[in-house]
């Protein structure tokens, strides 16, 4: 080798790797500023979802289990008082009670007793709102800003969750199926736990995640005080336990040395006693550990665990409960009302018990045509092997969602609410956000149509924003088709009285209204004056039993609630706020046989009947024509 070609020689060596640290730079550089960005559109997609939040709490009236809840809550947050609106645990009303409290209202307990089979938290509401006026509206608005923040949690966690799992992109996609979907932003407006409980539970399964990744006492116990947490949202949560136990098993399934297991399991432990601790805490530690047998149970189910044979009856009825006596009796409750069924609506089938496949159904025409070409992307992908499945990090992911919409599909005493299956949301969008992986790989023929879907999902969302309750997708035909599938909280809820009050005063000529409003709000205190619609038979067999002038269609203007229509009658306020209740064989389903000529939300069906129509459809109905007045 020459000598002059050694200095060359080392010059170039020096340049190569002056060269290597200035890419490790950039790549360093190009790496935090690729996280900056995408942290800031995290915190942007935040903001527009408190956005959307805040200004949908401002548009619904009190919904129909919501008018109990704030009341409950002041219960509990004022006196510790925990037995009133026992089926839900106490969290997230006594947050939502938390500035009402500070605006002194006026309060009404008169209708508060305790009554093991009866429910009078309802009556309590009422009194509530009848002692404050138009300012009891107010209160609730307030009360649903309160619990917002707990909501937006579920999107933070759909971020670094997807993040951790798939990478920026995919946190991304995951919080922005989170933030636009109108369930989230439609339930989550309410002073109701199902969002909530959502947030809470998929926030507790993420530190569960990162403890079982990296075992150490202090991830043991933000795992075990954020469970907690979550179970003082909603027993359905409760299902996390045994969820975790299994996940928790699955990971040691690996070789791993004895004592490293016995570690993990004391750790585990200390997890789900952690969390015990702080659901006694959030009811003040009231009535805590007493013995099974002082209990007096009102469902079966519970009944009979304490009423196997007499040595198994001596050993358990002298066993400590662990958990505060409201929170055992609401689990009570709950097993009571779904062995004794409700009616349930289907499709424009009614009966008194549910359907396995009701949630399933629910959700595939109630969430965005979008969000499912989304999930069936990725499960291609994963099926495929373009995305391969993770293993046990996505068995810890998948799990809790998956065991959460099997729990709650079985319990079909009654198919009512959609909401329930809520708390499985999140696991769900986390799992399709591994579709962002292919916006960093630049996969195309992925990234292409999960694009589309994604604009598609957000547009159908925000387009019935902000009556996002009443959302339902393209292939139920929007929210004009939805009665024909779901009726109740899924489509009309008595939110839509703010809605109707404003669509009265632009039509002065609907004046004056008949009104069939369902919910438990006053329509007086929005300043709505009316009558009820004169009920009538469905068909001409019921007729002959009321071949009078008093019942059948009435010319006029018209607003009934879908419910009614559809069928949903249990009882009414009539015009003087009492409730009536629906006589055998008369309805107001008869308004099917009529054309609306508006829809106020998704609740209020508007029509305008003249004589002529009236007439003809009760000739239908075999009942006496009406005269000219």
């Amino acid at each position: 080798m020459r000598a002059d070609a050694e200095p060359t020689a080392c010059f170039a060596r020096s340049s190569y790797l002056r060269f290597r640290r200035f890419a490790s730079l950039g790549d360093f550089c190009a790496q935090r500023e690729m996280k900056s960005i995408t942290l800031t559109i995290a915190v942007a997609l935040l903001l527009i979802q408190a956005v959307l939040l805040a200004y949908s709490a401002t548009v619904y009236s009190p919904v129909y289990s919501e008018v109990g809840h704030l009341p409950a809550g002041l219960a509990g947050l004022l006196f510790g008082r925990f037995d009133l609106y026992p089926s839900n645990p106490p969290l997230v009303r006594v947050i939502g009670a938390v500035p009402v409290a500070c605006a002194f209202p006026n309060l009404d307990w008169a209708s508060y007793r305790i009554d093991p089979h009866g429910r009078p938290e309802v009556e309590v509401g009422r009194d509530f709102m009848r002692a404050n006026g138009s300012r009891s509206l107010w209160f609730y608005t307030l009360a649903r800003w309160a619990i917002m923040p707990v909501c937006l949690l579920g999107g933070a966690v759909c971020f670094l969750w997807g993040r951790e799992l798939y990478g920026a992109f995919g946190g991304l996609l995951a919080q922005v199926l989170w933030t636009f979907c109108p369930n989230v932003l439609g339930y989550g407006s309410l002073v109701m736990p199902d969002v909530p409980a959502a947030s809470c539970g998929v926030a507790a399964s993420y530190a569960f995640y990162r403890w079982i990744k990296h075992p150490d006492w202090r991830r043991a116990a933000i795992a075990g005080g954020i469970l907690g947490v979550a179970e003082l949202t909603k027993f359905t949560l409760l299902v996390l336990y045994p969820v975790w136990l299994l996940v928790w098993l699955a990971f040691l399934y690996a070789p791993r040395r004895a004592g490293v297991a016995v570690t993990q399991l004391g750790m585990l432990a200390s997890i789900f006693g952690v969390s015990i601790l702080v659901v006694n805490a959030g009811y003040e530690f009231r009535g805590s550990c007493r013995s099974l047998g002082t209990y007096q149970f009102q469902s079966e189910t519970l009944q009979g665990i304490v009423a196997r044979d007499a040595i198994a009856r001596s050993w358990l009825l002298s066993m400590p409960v662990p958990l505060p006596e409201d929170y055992v009796r609401g689990i009570d409750l709950q097993r009571r009302d779904f062995e004794q069924g409700f009616p349930s609506y289907l499709c424009g089938e009614w009966r008194q018990h549910g359907w396995w496949y009701f949630y399933l159904y629910a959700l595939l025409i109630k969430a965005p045509l979008g969000y499912w070409i989304i999930i069936l992307l990725a499960c291609a992908c994963t099926l495929l092997r373009v995305q391969p499945f993770r293993g046990h990090e996505e068995l810890a992911l998948l799990a809790p969602g998956l065991t959460l919409l099997a729990f709650v599909s079985s319990q079909t005493g009654f198919s009512i609410h959609m909401r329930y299956v809520l708390p499985a949301l999140p696991y769900f969008f986390i799992w399709a956000g591994k579709l962002g992986q292919a916006f960093e790989s630049r996969k195309w023929h992925l990234a292409l149509p999960s694009a589309i879907a994604l604009v598609w999902a957000m547009g159908s969302s925000l387009a019935i924003y902000p009556n996002s309750l009443s959302y339902f997708n393209e292939l139920a035909g929007g929210s004009a088709g939805g009665p024909k599938h779901l009726l109740d909280s899924n489509i009309s809820w008595g939110q839509d009285l703010f809605s109707l009050k404003k669509w009265i005063d632009s039509h002065p000529e609907a004046r004056p209204l008949r009104l069939a409003y369902f919910g438990y709000v006053e329509p007086r205190l929005v300043g709505i004056d009316y009558e009820l619609p004169p009920m009538g038979p469905a068909d001409a067999r019921n007729a002959m039993r009321f071949n009078s002038c008093q019942v059948g269609p009435a010319p006029g203007w018209h607003a009934v609630d879908v419910n009614f229509i559809y069928g949903n009658c249990s009882r009414v306020q009539d015009e003087n706020m009492k409730w009536r209740d629906f006589p055998a064989g008369l309805d107001f389903t008869y308004f099917q046989r009529f054309q609306p000529v508006a829809r106020v939300g998704g609740s209020f069906w508007i029509y305008r009947i003249t004589l002529d129509e009236a007439n003809s459809v009760r000739m239908d109905l075999g009942l006496p024509e009406l005269k000219i007045p």
